[in-house]
């Protein structure tokens, strides 16, 4: 009963983490939109875009499951890491592009507006790209624990046969673990309400 339980969670784990890698694809391509149309993003309030995303995030769920299904080992791997690797090139041109567009518009007399758009979108980037690296690196880990045949459902009945099992299975979920709490921590430390209060706190602590 508890093993078909800790599987329920398992699967409901693997079908919401597919849809958030589907929701770094919608970000990436917000931004690209942010970037494009810097100039009126700020008023656009096309809040309909938000139905496709959605469906798409759910196709993309069972999308990844028939990839894991048809392809195996390097070929899987490599289709995964292709899919992140994207998402860093893209976001390291988007910064650049951003990073240029507020070098070339400094000192031109632009709205605010598009001033604080460009920081935004620079702002942003900087937020998101952490949490895609080390999703890279989460993802690489899955890898290994896939090819080492390890699931992240604990497997007692695999530890007298198998001696290396529980020390391997526990080093995994110790560095996957890790990987997660350092992306969640680079994420707030990069917010700017945390930021903010950290600033208050220091002025406070000095009075």
């Amino acid at each position: 009963m508890e093993l078909t339980i800790a599987k329920v969670f398992d699967t409901t784990f693997h079908y919401t983490y597919a849809m958030i890698k589907a929701l770094q694809t919608s970000c990436l391509l917000e931004r690209l939109t942010a970037t494009i149309c810097f100039q009126s993003y700020e008023k656009n309030r096309n809040w309909y875009f938000l139905i496709p995303s959605q469906v798409f995030c759910v196709g993309f769920a069972f999308l990844e499951i028939f990839v894991k299904e048809t392809f195996e080992g390097l070929a899987q791997a490599f289709i995964f890491l292709g899919y992140y690797v994207m998402h860093i090139v893209g976001l390291l041109v988007l910064l650049h592009i951003n990073r240029n567009l507020t070098k070339k518009y400094t000192g031109s007399g632009i709205p605010l507006s598009m001033r604080y758009q460009l920081a935004e979108n620079i702002r942003t980037i900087r937020v998101f790209l952490p949490m895609i690296v080390f999703d890279t690196m989460i993802s690489i880990v899955d890898t290994v624990s896939g090819y080492l045949q390890l699931d992240y459902v604990f497997e007692p009945e695999r530890c007298a046969p198998e001696p290396y099992y529980l020390p391997v299975y526990a080093l995994i979920v110790m560095l996957a673990s890790g990987l997660e709490l350092v992306e969640a921590t680079l994420i707030l430390k990069q917010y700017p309400s945390e930021k903010i209060f950290c600033k208050r706190k220091k002025i406070l602590e000095n009075i």
